[in-house]
């Protein structure tokens, strides 16, 4: 059940202004909607620790990732991600253990959920921390507690139940605004490792069927039914179930690219399209079958598509040939071309060039020229801590 409604928030210096506010009760599917990003701290972020050294741990404290779960996770004001289990906390993938109350004075663990909330709209609102905890919620802004806080959760937020499960914020794009999902009625046990499971799956060097850019800059990673997503280095890595974006998207990916505020999506045979202005919204009359959507006789499925930013050139990627669509008469254009590469997962293209994918590593060219003129491939890079910060 998905119910709207706007509650009032109270900001620093007794302003109030309104935060439009998803609630999400008992919802198992969601489960691994959590924001799953890698903080940025005082390390560069490059390496993925699954245990800290042991010198690390305070006594008595489990190792970050081990099979337990987090309580809960979320960024701060500054995009470093802070993980809470219990009575400690671990801030970053690099950070020791510590009590909660250290960087969060005055409250004590276990947490049971946690959010940062994303509304650029309301400055005295964005970026303030929301802890969770049985019948009440604190809030922090720049490490330091709200006055007010804490208060009951149901003055804060209306209509929200006590002894949450989790609470995500769902940046305007994947939801209408900048909201809230808040939830509860599944197990604790049960949310902690599928959270868990969603961090590792991550980092975890497994190949995506697919990559792309949206015309926001906006990467997308597609894996298995879901995908992640990077706004910007501060906010970091987002997952969600496809249909949680994209209205009745399900299964694997094959490819995707944006062009002019839409997105196409390329599944076996079939090509499905979303307008991308506010919200995703699909278009009717799709799917529709790859050869009628662009006039290519003999392309019934591929392994990668892409676009470049301010260019109409579609490019179809099959095994070592390359086809060039041009989508403004939704025509092939020329000859088919070869390239280097007998084996790609993916291609994307932005502002920084072009990527061919393939397995957990990636090939990076200036353009498609660039591509079509090399006799040798570029020494390849490593996905995981080039473009997930694993």
């Amino acid at each position: 059940m998905r119910l709207g409604y706007k509650s009032r928030v109270s900001a620093g210096g007794g302003h109030r202004i309104s935060m439009k506010l998803c609630v999400l009760l008992c919802l198992l599917p969601l489960l691994r909607s959590y924001p799953l990003i890698k903080g940025k701290h005082n390390d560069t972020g490059n390496n993925f620790h699954p245990d800290p050294d042991p010198a690390y741990s305070l006594p008595g404290m489990s190792g970050r990732c081990t099979e337990e779960g987090f309580g809960a996770i979320t960024l701060d004001d500054k995009g470093v991600m802070h993980y809470f289990r219990g009575d400690s906390e671990w801030t970053g993938f690099q950070g020791p253990t510590q009590h909660i109350n250290v960087t969060w004075p005055g409250l004590t663990g276990p947490i049971d959920a946690a959010f940062r909330n994303h509304n650029k709209k309301t400055p005295l609102e964005h970026h303030r921390i929301y802890l969770f905890k049985g019948e009440q919620v604190w809030s922090y802004y720049e490490g330091k507690l709200v006055k007010g806080f804490p208060r009951l959760i149901g003055k804060e937020f209306p209509g929200i139940p006590d002894h949450l499960d989790a609470a995500v914020e769902c940046h305007q794009g994947e939801c209408r605004t900048d909201s809230v999902l808040f939830f509860k009625g599944h197990g604790h046990e049960t949310r902690q490792n599928a959270t868990l499971m969603a961090i590792k799956d991550r980092c975890s060097n497994r190949s995506f069927e697919a990559f792309c850019s949206d015309d926001k800059s906006r990467i997308y990673a597609f894996r298995g039914g879901w995908y992640f997503r990077l706004d910007s280095s501060k906010d970091g890595w987002h997952a969600w179930p496809l249909s949680h974006t994209w209205r009745n998207l399900q299964g694997v990916v094959d490819a995707a690219f944006s062009h002019e505020h839409r997105m196409y999506f390329i599944q076996g045979s079939q090509v499905t399209v979303y307008l991308s202005d506010q919200m995703y919204i699909p278009v009717a009359g799709y799917p529709k079958a790859i050869e009628e959507e662009w006039e290519v006789s003999g392309v019934t499925a591929v392994d990668a598509a892409f676009t470049c930013p301010h260019s109409s050139d579609l490019y179809l990627i099959r095994g070592n040939r390359l086809t060039l669509v041009d989508l403004n008469t939704r025509r092939r254009s020329g000859e088919d071309e070869t390239i280097i590469h007998s084996e790609v997962d993916s291609a994307m293209c932005n502002a920084h060039g072009l990527y061919l994918i393939h397995g957990p590593s990636f090939y990076h060219y200036k353009d498609v020229g660039e591509l079509l003129s090399t006799n040798t491939a570029p020494a390849p890079g490593t996905i995981a801590s080039y473009f997930l910060d694993c």
